[in-house]
């Protein structure tokens, strides 16, 4: 089997860098990998002769000319690459969702199998999800543009298989009247390490419950902080980890300079952050599936996470589950895990294991199987 992979970003690096390396990898294992392309490479065991890279501007660009115009004119250069790479002859391509749409067409014209990866919910539930969240605060809502949704659409429909990494995105996909049998569920992982630094409920003086990620009304940053105004204990401290959304900036400003909350910005450091918080707190409206949930897990910290937030943990076992958009429900949430120190210890022991299920190496070997399914049904299970 000859297998093109192509992801416009750089391959290794945050985010579906880190996720694209791991399948890229899992495919290069099992001897199917014949072309890896990308915008550039972090260091990997795929062969180099295997490495092309796509030149675009620097990702500082993004800043005079916007996210919405960068990421659109990177998507379709990085699109025609591909599209011409498809002459070399391949069995299988894998694409990420609305990144290289053209080549997706193109190659179920040359009869390749086609595999389209989508890291959140269906681009018409995500469509709806936020825009009924935006409208709930009062914030103005840009939807995709209509040439991108028909991109989204478009992969959909030209792809043998779609792969999803968690329940809730699965399902999204089936209430929108995507075919089961063209339908992979395929959870990320995590590099498990022994020596991971562990967060403990020790020094109880002061609760502190922990936030990492985009500080974004996607990601339900107004909800835990609605949630953490109704939480009633003697002591607590609130530390958010990572950058706002411009359309959050001027509503963020109410929380700044408590003394209870921390605005700590971007950091390098997020282990040291998760090893001393009581609490990872994560109530998304959507995600595909959060990696900053399997790296809490890690470090054995309890979570409090909505299902959409596509955790691989298992709810009053691993974590306490929350409906979205229920600021009351997960204030509840929070003072339960306060009140409950062995409850808080249990559930981050049972997250810290059930994680050893999923090392980043499945989730490559998943993905080789997918393809293999594709090429010899017969021969291969469903990843």
């Amino acid at each position: 089997m000859r297998s093109l992979y192509a992801i416009a970003s750089q391959f290794g690096g945050p985010g579906i860098g880190t996720t694209s390396r791991h399948a890229a990898e899992g495919l290069f294992r099992a001897g199917h990998l014949a072309q890896l392309m990308a915008l550039g490479f972090e260091k990997t065991p795929v062969d180099a002769a295997l490495q092309r890279r796509v030149r675009f501007w620097p990702d500082g660009v993004r800043r005079f000319v916007g996210d919405a115009e960068y990421f659109e004119k990177k998507n379709r250069h990085f699109d025609k690459a591909v599209r011409d790479a498809l002459s070399e002859g391949f069995d299988t391509f894998h694409a990420w969702n609305s990144q290289a749409s053209e080549a997706v067409a193109e190659a179920k014209r040359r009869g390749l199998r086609v595999v389209i990866d989508r890291a959140s919910t269906h681009i018409r539930t995500q469509t709806r999800i936020l825009a009924e969240g935006y409208a709930r605060y009062m914030i103005p809502f840009q939807p995709p543009k209509p040439e991108v949704m028909e991109r989204c659409l478009a992969d959909y429909d030209n792809a043998d298989l779609v792969t999803v990494p968690s329940d809730a995105a699965f399902q999204s996909f089936l209430d929108q009247g995507f075919p089961r049998d063209r339908l992979v569920l395929n959870p990320f992982g995590a590099d498990f390490r022994e020596d991971a630094p562990l967060a403990t409920q020790e020094d109880r003086s002061t609760f502190r419950v922990l936030f990492v990620g985009q500080l974004s009304l996607r990601k339900g940053v107004l909800d835990l902080l609605h949630a953490w105004d109704r939480l009633r204990v003697p002591s607590k401290q609130l530390t958010l980890v990572g950058t706002p959304e411009p359309a959050l900036e001027e509503r963020l400003e109410f929380w700044r300079g408590r003394p209870d909350i921390v605005f700590a910005g971007w950091s390098r450091d997020v282990p040291r952050h998760m090893a001393a918080a009581h609490v990872f707190c994560f109530p998304s409206l959507e995600e595909g599936s959060a990696l900053v949930t399997y790296e809490a897990m890690h470090h054995g910290l309890p979570m409090i996470v909505t299902r959409e937030a596509g955790s691989v943990a298992e709810d009053e076992v691993s974590a306490l589950f929350v409906k979205p958009a229920n600021p009351a429900f997960l204030a509840q949430a929070l003072l339960r895990l306060h009140d409950d120190r062995d409850l808080a210890d249990r559930l981050g022991r049972a997250a810290r294991e059930r994680l050893r299920a999923y090392p980043w190496c499945a989730y490559g070997d998943r993905t080789a199987q997918t393809h293999e399914r594709l090429v010899s049904p017969a021969k291969s299970g469903a990843a």
